[in-house]
């Protein structure tokens, strides 16, 4: 019967909770990156329990409301829960004030007749403590309003990771790759297309195993040994290739290819950039007449678009080891030392508003590679850019790096020099508390 009557005791609280309530915001997942110790939050008035006044008034008050519901009991057994984005080093914090408040109002933590069950959850207000007490008589519930720390306390402040998703890896070298999902009805059916030198190939995933549908052949550019591409996926008719001096369309049906010392390969967002066939980077930008702006030969490019609402910035990792960062006018605002070659935008970032940068390590192909996240800020007529969250490493070199249509998402052709393999990965970045 008891049992019974916490089980109905429990449903009547969440219904009460789910119509008075805010909803609750669940999250799951805390990482290392973010699990900074309360104890090491500066200017927080904390208590001797280790807690910021604040969050310790509200144990105090909870572990009182407790107390008062279980005497004259003098012992119960404690557990604490947690449903919020309170990290686990806040979240055992918390646990010992209860503890330490519980036993300075005459309670003893061991097997008793009353359980508490403690859950730290959250709502659009801040944090929401709830005490489910149950004695052997009586069920009750108890909260607490919380409010969070301030955005300056690094406890509080989420952090931004990069997460990788390897979506291929082959023996054969890889120049770039296209990753698609096709839902035609209840089952998604998923596609990776992967351009390696001398041929364009798309694979299915079926019947738990990749199987290859389509392959075209592509002539033979190598012409340096550090030989890039390019594949611009938009439906078979579409696709277009670039590598060295070639330019090709239409590969799973009719296709054409064109040579030019000079190719000009597309960007996002209708930028197109002229490509040095006979090495391997780019002399500058297809001139833009509307603009004054005067690019230097460059290796990669982020591009800013929707930053500001009439200007998009762009910066450029140029042959003489710099990346210079253009805003408008003929000269850059900003130089970047210690970057590596490759860089990619993100514009709709993760953690609050910014400009987001992928940055790649300055090593060569025989060493490991990483990739760091960089927010680019902008004052007056100037810019600065800060290291953001732990760089990712990589077992190898990164060989490519694109950004995507989507403005939140990368891809990434690298070699492990461990296994030998060439790997496609999709790189994101994600707000973490």
């Amino acid at each position: 019967m008891w049992a019974s009557g916490r089980i109905l005791f429990l449903l009547h609280a969440f219904l009460f909770f789910s119509l008075i309530l805010v909803p609750v915001q669940i999250s799951h997942g805390q990482t290392a990156t973010a699990a900074v110790p309360i104890s090491q939050a500066p200017a927080q008035n904390t208590s001797q329990s280790g807690l910021p006044a604040k969050w310790n008034d509200a144990v105090k008050t909870l572990a009182g409301k407790i107390a008062a519901a279980v005497k004259p009991s003098g012992a119960i057994s404690l557990s604490v829960r947690n449903i919020s984005s309170l990290s686990a080093a806040d979240v055992d914090a918390i646990r010992e004030a209860f503890a330490m408040e519980l036993e300075a109002d005459g309670l003893k933590l061991a097997s008793g007749n009353a359980e508490v069950q403690i859950t730290l959850s959250e709502n659009i207000e801040g944090y929401l403590w709830i005490g489910e007490i149950q004695t052997a008589n009586a069920a009750r519930v108890e909260l607490v309003q919380v409010a969070k720390l301030s955005e300056s306390s690094p406890s509080a402040k989420p952090a931004a990771e990069i997460q990788r998703r390897i979506v291929w890896s082959q023996k054969d070298e890889i120049l770039d790759f296209a990753d698609h999902t096709f839902s035609p009805g209840l089952l998604d059916i998923n596609y990776v297309t992967i351009f390696e030198p001398g041929y364009l190939r798309t694979f299915e995933f079926s019947r738990e195993e990749w199987i290859e549908k389509k392959k075209a052949s592509i002539p033979d550019a190598r012409v340096t040994r550090d030989l890039r591409g390019l594949l611009v996926d938009a439906g078979d008719s579409q696709t277009k290739v670039y590598v060295g001096r070639q330019a090709c369309f239409g590969l799973f049906l009719s296709q054409h290819c064109a040579e030019s010392s000079h190719q000009d390969w597309p960007f996002v967002w209708g930028y197109f950039a002229r490509f040095v066939g006979s090495r391997n980077y780019f002399s500058g930008f297809v001139e833009d007449r509307s603009s004054k702006t005067k690019y230097a030969a460059f290796y990669s490019t982020a591009i800013g678009l929707d930053i500001f609402d009439h200007i998009t910035p762009l910066i450029a990792t140029e042959l003489d080891g710099k990346s210079r960062l253009y805003q408008s006018g003929q000269y850059p605002i900003a130089a970047f030392t210690d970057w590596g070659d490759d860089i990619a935008s993100i514009t709709k970032p993760a953690c609050g508003a910014g400009w987001q940068v992928l940055v790649t390590g300055t090593g060569d192909w025989t060493e490991p590679d990483h990739i760091q996240i960089y927010l680019v800020s902008f004052g007056n007529n100037s810019a600065t850019a800060k290291a953001e969250g732990q760089p990712l490493q990589f077992a190898g070199p990164i060989l490519s790096m694109w950004q995507a249509d989507d403005k939140k998402s990368v891809r990434v052709v690298s070699k492990n020099l461990q296994t030998g393999m060439y790997e496609a990965s999709i790189i994101t970045i994600t707000c973490s508390q």
